[in-house]
């Protein structure tokens, strides 16, 4: 068995960011230390125990370039933060790697690092990744495009409808072809509903909503 201790600082690691302490202000190298870890190897089995906010420069200052399991002692930041990390070796490995943990530290695993163990993206490592970064490039697109075009409108009582659901407008253009209204097609589409206000004035009601143009085409399922 060979034990390495890759960190042994505290949960801020040492130096401490603006710290003027004689061991923050060090030039031995011995009061450079990364957040406490622990990597062993035994029987050709690589175990990390925790991976803080400093694992990728502790696997990469030990050339430790296989793991097969991570071992979790509790669920603070200085202990878990570095879990994203792990991915590299999913990728060299293409497998999962083994997590040993308390409940209480998986429920907060599962909280902060939902991706991973959603079950979407845990086939294929690498594909499933990329598939990741593709999803969250079109949400951030998607929401770019719903500033571009807004409409206000006004109509007679209450359609049944909420914030957040998707309505089709149709608006005719301000030309004729042929004698007949063609539709604008910057102006028409899929719109969001992004608010709604109800007014009553007696026995009348009106419904203003705002809405917001998704201009991202919709994929067919």
């Amino acid at each position: 068995m060979v034990v390495t201790i890759t960190g042994s600082g505290t949960s801020q690691g040492v130096p401490v960011i603006g710290c003027e302490c004689k061991v923050c202000l060090s030039k031995n190298e011995k009061d450079k230390r990364l957040r406490s870890s622990i990597h062993i190897l035994y029987k050709q089995k690589s175990i990390v125990i925790d991976t803080g906010p400093d694992f990728r420069q502790q696997m990469i200052n030990n050339n430790i370039k296989n793991l097969d399991a991570v071992l979790f002692t509790h669920e603070h930041k200085d202990h878990v933060a570095g879990l994203d990390d792990v991915r590299p070796f999913n990728f060299i490995q293409k497998k999962p790697i083994d997590i040993f943990c308390s409940q209480q530290v998986f429920k907060a695993l599962k909280r902060e690092f939902h991706y991973i163990f959603d079950p979407k993206f845990q086939n294929n490592p690498q594909k499933n990744y990329e598939e990741l970064v593709e999803l969250q490039a079109y949400q951030w697109m998607r929401i770019e495009s719903l500033k571009n075009i807004k409409l206000m409108i006004k109509f007679p009582g209450n359609l049944d409808l909420y914030a957040g659901h998707g309505i089709n407008i149709v608006i005719p253009a301000t030309y004729k072809r042929n004698n007949t209204t063609d539709i604008d097609r910057k102006y028409s589409g899929r719109y969001v509903i992004g608010g709604l206000t109800h007014k009553i004035v007696g026995t009348n009601m009106t419904t203003e909503a705002l809405l917001l143009k998704d201009s991202i085409p919709r994929k067919s399922s």
